[in-house]
């Protein structure tokens, strides 16, 4: 593939992430979150095979480039455990009261995350609320569970190219500070 082309493809799978999350910041609740989810995760995974093979991301990038590229996977590298964790417990709570007919958090991607696992509320095991609770949790919604695993363990990866580990160690730092004061 051409330097330049290259260059152009990248800037432009940034730019569509950073479009997307927009998206997801400004319309959390929004019944199809799921799908603008689904295209970040697209992406990145995208991104990571094209920059995979590099040692440094800097030859394959536009300077201005860069910036954006930590914008948009420091949103998904370092999004909330915090929240997510307390989410799953409340989730856990209320199925386990037997409250399966309405939506927690995002109604429309909980539901989905049932149809996806082909979850079948009406067994007669005992751990299935329990089990409904975790599925759901690791459905990513975009606010309480904002991006599935293994995009976060790619992003990660890709961040781990553009920046050393004391760089990123800063970065994570300054990102959570009111966290851990």
């Amino acid at each position: 593939m051409d330097l330049l082309n290259l260059k152009e493809n990248i800037k432009l799978i940034v730019r569509i992430i950073g479009y997307e999350q927009n998206h997801v910041i400004h319309q959390p609740r929004y019944e199809l979150i799921y799908m603008r989810l689904t295209i970040i995760a697209v992406f990145v995974r995208i991104f990571y095979y094209m920059i995979e093979e590099q040692k440094n991301i800097n030859t394959l990038i536009y300077p201005e480039t860069l910036y954006e590229i930590f914008v948009v996977l420091l949103r998904i590298a370092f999004a909330s455990d915090s929240l997510s964790f307390e989410a799953h417990e409340l989730l856990s709570q209320i199925r386990a009261k037997g409250v399966t007919d309405m939506g927690v958090f995002n109604k429309s991607c909980e539901f989905r995350s049932r149809e996806i696992a082909h979850f079948d509320l009406y067994s007669s095991n005992p751990e299935k609320y329990t089990e409904l609770a975790g599925i759901e949790g690791d459905f990513a919604n975009g606010l309480e569970f904002p991006y599935e695993l293994d995009t976060i363990e790619l992003a990660r990866e890709i961040l781990s190219v553009c920046v050393n580990h004391d760089e990123a160690d800063n970065l994570y730092y300054n990102m959570n500070q009111e966290t851990q004061t």
